[in-house]
């Protein structure tokens, strides 16, 4: 979910999904998608599918995800991310994930 888009921008749109179980020790993505859309005036929800193995009782996984645009200079530029985490798979697979960015910038 996030703010309002003033205008019509192509974007890519990054969501992985993340072993966090070893705290001491660097996450570990376990599946990823990528996508580029042309994000719509007003725009406030991007449905999304990302497939991966069954999850394990044993392992903790998170979501995070973020939206990038290219600027004038083509240089690649988030203007959204995830900053807080969000657990998935605690008691099995879910419907749908709502997944909080905050604006960068």
């Amino acid at each position: 979910m996030l703010e309002k888009v003033s205008r019509m921008a192509e974007a890519e749109i990054k969501i992985s999904i993340l072993d966090v179980t070893h705290i001491d020790a660097e996450s570990v993505t376990l599946a990823e998608s990528i996508e580029v859309l042309t994000l719509k005036k007003n725009q406030t929800r991007i449905p999304f599918i990302i497939f991966g193995t069954a999850p394990e009782p044993s392992i903790s996984y998170i979501v995070v995800a973020s939206i990038s645009v290219q600027n004038e200079n083509r240089e690649k530029i988030t203007l959204y991310r995830t900053t807080q985490s969000i657990p998935v798979f605690r008691d099995r697979f879910p419907d749908t994930v709502m997944i909080p960015l905050t604006k960068i910038n």
